[in-house]
């Protein structure tokens, strides 16, 4: 999950630099987060590994624990590494897209029109 955030917070500097645009910020910050993503996945799987293969006492509930944890960082792994930036960018698009609505009507959106109301 921190993961998520980390790349989450990377994407939004570079759009805010404002030199690339939201869809190359997304595909440079998921590139970027790679590596330390799989990197913290892979060493705690690695770290189960010691209980998939255990026959010791406590076999039977230190096994289908392991699975299920490795199961949930490889699931975690992809969901950070390849939904969480597709989400952003269709986001960042579809607010893009009603901005641009918006103002092609003239109408303001509701949160320019609380702003000006916090300022009175």
């Amino acid at each position: 999950m921190l993961n998520g955030v980390v790349l989450i917070s990377y994407i939004n500097k570079l759009v805010a630099e404002g030199t690339r645009t939201t869809r190359e910020a997304v595909v440079e910050g998921a590139r970027r987060r790679m590596r330390p993503v799989m990197l913290t996945a892979a060493i705690a799987a690695f770290g189960l590994i010691p209980f998939l293969f255990a026959h010791g006492p406590g076999a039977e509930i230190q096994r289908p624990l392991a699975v299920v944890v490795i199961g949930g960082l490889i699931s975690a792994t992809v969901l950070t590494l390849v939904l969480l930036p597709i989400l952003y960018d269709r986001s960042a698009n579809l607010s893009l897209f009603l901005r641009q609505k918006l103002s092609a009507r003239g109408t303001r959106s509701p949160t320019a029109r609380w702003r000006e109301d916090a300022r009175l």
